[in-house]
């Protein structure tokens, strides 16, 4: 390998160092978000079932 190679291998390793250091941001908060909404999913349908539930109980009752 001559000299120029290794300057543009190492040159070319910087390069996607950086562009992964830009780009990991973005894609963690990509990550956070949507397990988030998939949370915000799960606790709306527990909560729309306990309430189907509670309405079906209290039409039980009367």
């Amino acid at each position: 390998m001559n000299r120029d190679n290794y300057k543009n291998t190492n040159r070319q390793q910087g390069m996607s160092a950086v562009e992964f250091a830009m780009v990991l941001p973005f894609l963690i908060a990509l990550l956070i978000t949507t397990v988030e909404f998939g949370r915000m999913y799960y606790s709306y349908q527990r909560l729309d079932l306990s309430i189907t539930m509670q309405a079906q109980a209290s039409m039980r009752v009367f």
